[in-house]
């Protein structure tokens, strides 16, 4: 109701003063309304502007959350391939070593570990071949002294039944 006495308020005939004080009050009313106008669309502005800050930065996040998760895979991968060409790397050469090993203990002792890196490993194959000509080398000397050993306790026996037979005859004689 009191929008009405206003609204006949203004569209009465008024004086000058009151006709003046109208017209503010209408070109006060009017500003309002713009401010009203450009109040709203700089919140529709500000709203559009939020959601394309929202969806760039889920983006961004999305972007993040991919490049840690194939970054990582990526990164196990390339860890695990590591491990694989290293850990053969290490055991073929060590199999290798082994079966020398073994060969040599069976009695082969000119086998000689084949030597195909500059590494640890490398390093070990080449103080085991250097153990395989030291027993070889001992094995030879051993086996030369058993010859010997041998060959004197062939003689000597040879010698021991060629005396016995002359004490035994000098026993007789006498």
């Amino acid at each position: 109701e009191k929008t009405r006495q206003l609204v006949g308020l203004r569209d009465s005939p008024l004086s000058d003063s009151d006709a003046r004080e109208a017209k503010l009050v209408n070109e006060g009313q009017q500003m309002t309304e713009d401010l009203r106008e450009i109040t709203a669309e700089l919140r529709n502005e500000e709203s559009h502007m939020l959601a394309l800050r929202q969806e760039s930065t889920q983006r961004a996040a999305n972007f993040a959350r991919n490049s840690v998760i194939y970054g990582s895979l990526a990164a196990l991968f390339l860890v695990t391939l590591t491990g694989i060409i290293l850990a053969r790397s290490i055991v073929r050469p060590l199999a290798q070593l082994s079966a020398s090993a073994t060969r040599i203990g069976e009695g082969d002792y000119a086998h000689r570990v084949i030597i195909g890196a500059e590494d640890e490993v490398g390093h070990l194959g080449r103080v085991f071949n250097q153990m395989a000509v030291q027993v070889q080398q001992r094995q030879a000397v051993l086996s030369n002294q058993d010859w010997l050993k041998s060959g004197l306790a062939k003689l000597t026996t040879l010698f021991q039944q060629q005396r016995e037979p002359v004490a035994v005859t000098g026993k007789m004689a006498s």
